[in-house]
């Protein structure tokens, strides 16, 4: 029943309740929601719901979310049991190890 309030929370007409139901559905680790998330992508036209939709939509599907940094930094939020977490680290520790290993070595510190 969950499942089903969430999956029609994807297309509500309220931007608020489009987001809510991606952030539930990244919560509660629905991934057989992923491809009602990226329909609900697809069909948003509320820039900031869209980000928001995309974000939550990466966490459920990988785990993470990198992002390069001007400083040649790459900053990296990882799904914890509280939420996310935000870490910055050497692009170069990334090639060398590849995102996998290091996204690994960043949950086991948490």
């Amino acid at each position: 029943m969950l499942r089903a309030v969430v999956q029609r929370g994807l297309m509500d007409k309220s931007a608020r309740v489009r987001w809510k139901a991606a952030d539930r559905a990244d919560r509660l680790e629905c991934r057989d929601l992923l491809p009602d998330i990226e329909r609900a992508i697809e069909a948003e036209r509320n820039r900031k719901t869209r980000q928001t939709l995309q974000y939550h939509l990466r966490m459920l599907r990988d785990g993470y979310i990198a992002k390069d940094q001007a400083d040649g930094r790459v900053s990296i939020w990882i799904r914890t049991p509280q939420g996310s977490s935000g870490h910055d680290v050497d692009a170069d520790a990334i090639k060398k190890k590849g995102i996998a290993a290091v996204v690994a070595e960043l949950r086991k510190a948490e």
